[in-house]
């Protein structure tokens, strides 16, 4: 079956113009990973999705994420390519690896907060020159203090 989950707060990530062939290379460890093109049904082998988009390597790279699920993936004027949010599909085997390969190449600071079928909450980040970070929310938010979340707001509104 598979496990849903949706994007519920993000910021929009871009691969650079000249990131975007390091990360097609990436795609391909990926697949050796975890079988992107093979037990995954709705993503195509690498070998066939760089086929049939004649070995261009932006619309190779587009076709990609979303067939994997990403959404709003779009290719800026400059060549760049700017992905907005998760579809709220499965998210499959290749969801670590995936993310994995975004944090090599994302050269800005960005989070998302995604949330499982189970209500499950946890975040994606990635910090550049260090990667992806994958972090729970559940218990941090299972823990705040009311008193000293108000107290930390009331204190930024005096600043």
């Amino acid at each position: 079956m598979g496990y849903s989950a949706q994007s519920i707060q993000t910021q929009p990530l871009t691969i650079k113009r000249e990131d975007i062939h390091t990360f097609d290379l990436l795609l391909d460890r990926v697949e050796a990973e975890t079988g992107i093109g093979g037990h995954i049904s709705w993503c195509g082998e690498m070998k066939a999705v760089r086929t049939r988009n004649a070995f261009h390597t932006t619309k190779t790279v587009m076709e990609v994420l979303r067939d994997y699920g990403f959404e709003d993936v779009e290719e800026q004027d400059n060549g760049d390519i700017v992905i907005g949010c998760w579809g709220g599909d499965k998210i499959g085997s290749s969801w670590e690896p995936m993310w994995n390969a975004l944090g090599e190449v994302i050269k800005h600071q960005a989070y998302w907060v995604m949330m499982g079928e189970d209500g499950d909450l946890w975040g994606e980040a990635i910090v550049p020159g260090r990667g992806r970070l994958q972090f729970g929310l559940g218990d941090h938010l299972a823990n705040l203090d009311p008193e000293e979340l108000y107290d930390k707001h009331k204190q930024s509104l005096i600043q």
